[in-house]
């Protein structure tokens, strides 16, 4: 039997609990700005969409978080769309055909939102992402006023009491 003292069994612990430092294997790869988007980004200094390539295991969450936290961006919203790879065949000098897929990947956008205090021209405002939905809105609060401001029906004065 090994006697070992309580004292060396204890660790001494930090003065503070640090966070853990995490380095994600994910790579945001921005697709080439169109003219339109270029010519924002030197009018404004700021760009509403972009468009980025990733992997497919990459997650909303995750994409959001990078651009935050690293970059230092404000994100409004993230949408994505998976990608199957390209079947790509060529022919040998032997005469085999030579079968092979390109590797899948997603696509990601990302609507940023303007930086606090900053005065954009009215073109570049965020514009209502659901103007249908809106008017519809619209719509059957303006039945439910008017049905509001019409007197009782004989058969509704009938049936309470």
């Amino acid at each position: 039997m090994k006697f070992m003292s309580r004292e060396r069994t204890i660790m001494p612990s930090a003065p503070f609990e640090r966070p853990p430092i995490c380095f994600p294997d994910i790579q945001l790869q921005l697709i080439k700005l169109t003219p339109e988007q270029i010519e924002d980004i030197r009018n404004t200094g700021w760009l509403r969409e972009a468009i980025f390539k990733t992997k497919p295991s990459t997650t909303k969450l995750e994409i959001r978080a990078i651009l935050e936290r690293v970059y230092g961006m404000h994100v409004e919203s993230v949408h994505t769309i998976n990608y199957l790879g390209v079947k790509r065949s060529v022919m040998t000098n032997r005469g085999r055909r030579l079968l092979w897929r390109e590797d899948d990947w997603k696509k990601t956008y990302v609507m940023f939102k303007p930086m606090p205090g900053m005065q954009l021209p009215e073109l570049m405002q965020p514009k209502d992402t659901r103007p249908v939905l809106e008017k519809l809105r619209a719509i059957m609060g303006a039945g439910k006023r008017a049905e509001s401001a019409t007197p009782p029906s004989r058969e509704s004065a009938r049936l309470t009491p």
